[in-house]
């Protein structure tokens, strides 16, 4: 439909506006694409080509439960460096557990912590 086209041409003319990455901060660049791992997909059949393909943004979260996954296509990887790598996560909030509400900034960076643990990084 003209209406799906269109809007594929205003992403793909936006994304060529920025570049393969945006700069976030001084020294750090941030893929304009990261690969998702959410919502059924599975990391270890998508995140091997597009590691291969030279991409290095990876879109993760603590509940999607495919850390284990991630850190296997990692392994596959080991000429590729940590710092070559970036790794956007998300940790539960407000789920209806009193303590992923809890206003506690240490709460959410254990739930940080343990989420790059388990991937490996």
């Amino acid at each position: 439909p003209p209406f799906q086209k269109d809007m594929l041409a205003l992403v793909a003319a936006a994304l060529a506006a920025l570049g393969p990455t945006v700069d976030i901060a001084p020294g750090v660049a941030m893929p304009t694409i990261n690969l998702g791992t959410c919502c059924g997909s599975e990391p270890s059949v998508g995140l091997d080509s597009w590691l291969g393909a030279g991409a290095t943004g990876i879109d993760t979260a603590w509940d999607y439960h495919d850390q284990a996954d991630i850190k296997a296509v990692l392994a596959r990887h080991p000429s590729m460096r940590r710092e070559q790598l970036f790794i956007t996560t998300k940790v539960p909030a407000g789920f209806g557990n009193a303590s992923d509400c809890d206003p506690d900034p240490d709460l959410t960076v254990r739930y940080a912590k343990q989420n790059l643990a388990l991937l490996g990084v």
